[in-house]
């Protein structure tokens, strides 16, 4: 608008100069040159009036068109203030999803720490419970081995002691010798255990001393060994060619083999208890004399003896081996008990005072069957009342 005024302006400053222009040239010749000049002007003002129009024109038009990008990039704005406004509202969704994602996150660690932490007390408490089974297995085993070797100890000292009294009964008489005390003509360096005289030869009971895990191997050197020193031994001849080898009645049953035949020698594996059968045989052979034939019925007898002694030390190692079971069995019930209350048993357990028998008590009883007997009888027999008849009889007289 302030255009249109300013041409407008110049129209009317040029048609006033016109006039005085004219006005002018009819008073002087100079005036017609000023004319001239005024008109060169004025078609120069004209000239510059249509250039301005056209510029208007064009400005108009640039400013139409920039009215119609302006409400173009109006709407673009509101477009993408409505962009920005969907923009800002998904960030604060996901910034609400994100702080989310971290709550869970830091709940599944901590979750993850206290099952890791549970995890790794579960394990220290496995092993120590594992530990612990393994120092008891240790300490079982330990003991088992304690208790192996002491029994191997006693058993031969034990053996020794039982088989001299065995041949001492007035049944059987034989003439025995230990490593201690062996016949003047006997070789000294073989020293056998324990020795009866049968038939003037002498019959050699080896009562064990094993320290050996694997009993099976150990007997079957002793055998190969044994029968190296009788063959080198000066008084081959005057031993029998039957050779019992003693063991503790629990480990006769951890052999498959008890019996064994090496360069013209019988060897046996027996217990203990199955050494008065022995005797009790060699007796009936020693009073019929191997030299000449026996009475048959008597032979039969001796058969039927055998068979009875045979059977009944398999019945008692069945039971002792049973016996030994169960009472194994018994020991393994002692894991269910609380562990406080199992190293209270184990504590108590260790400081009790190991049971022994008397030696006097086993040589009363094996000296003879009857002694057993009337052992049993007294214990089943009924004792005397704490008041006696008389003494009932008397209160009653009173009352």
């Amino acid at each position: 608008m302030d255009l249109v005024m300013f041409i407008l302006l110049l129209l009317v400053l040029g048609f006033t100069g016109i006039l005085i222009v004219l006005v002018l040239r009819k008073k002087s010749a100079a005036a017609a040159a000023v004319r001239d000049e005024y008109k060169a002007r004025l078609i120069n003002i004209s000239a510059e009036i249509e250039t301005w129009k056209m510029e208007t024109q064009r400005l108009k038009e640039e400013k139409s068109r920039l009215s119609g990008e302006k409400s173009k990039t109006e709407m673009q704005l509101v477009e993408m203030q409505a962009g920005f406004k969907a923009a800002g509202e998904s960030i604060s969704r996901l910034e609400r999803g994100k702080i989310e994602l971290e709550s869970r996150e830091l709940s599944r660690k901590q979750e993850l720490s206290r099952q890791m932490t549970e995890l790794e007390n579960s394990r220290k408490t496995l092993e120590l419970e594992r530990e612990r089974i393994i120092a008891d297995e240790k300490q079982r085993i330990a003991e088992t081995e304690e208790n192996r070797n002491r029994i191997w100890a006693m058993h031969e000292q034990v053996s020794i002691i039982r088989m001299r009294d065995i041949c001492r009964k007035p049944e059987y008489m034989f003439s025995s010798f230990d490593n201690t005390s062996l016949p003047e003509e006997f070789d000294q360096t073989l020293k056998p255990d324990f020795m009866i005289e049968f038939l003037d030869q002498y019959v050699i009971f080896d009562a064990k001393l094993s320290k050996s895990t694997n009993l099976q191997t150990y007997m079957q050197n002793q055998v190969k060994n044994t029968v190296k020193k009788i063959k080198t031994s000066p008084n081959v001849q005057d031993i029998y060619k039957t050779v019992f080898f003693v063991v503790p009645t629990i480990d006769v049953s951890l052999l498959k083999t008890v019996s064994y035949y090496e360069d013209g020698y019988n060897f046996f594996v027996i217990p203990i208890e199955a050494f008065e059968p022995v005797a009790a045989i060699f007796r009936k052979l020693k009073d019929y004399d191997l030299a000449e034939a026996y009475d048959p019925q008597e032979r039969e007898n001796i058969v039927n003896l055998i068979a009875a002694f045979d059977s009944h030390i398999r019945q008692q190692n069945a039971v002792n081996i049973l016996n030994t079971l169960r009472g194994l069995k018994v020991m393994a019930e002692k894991q269910t008990l609380p562990p406080d209350l199992s190293a209270s048993v184990e504590e108590r357990r260790k400081t009790m005072r190991l049971d022994t028998y008397k030696p006097t008590d086993l040589r009363r009883l094996m000296s003879d069957p009857q002694t057993q007997i009337d052992e049993i009888v007294s214990l089943v027999t009924p004792g005397e009342p704490a008041v006696g008849k008389d003494a009932v009889q008397s209160i009653q007289d009173d009352v």
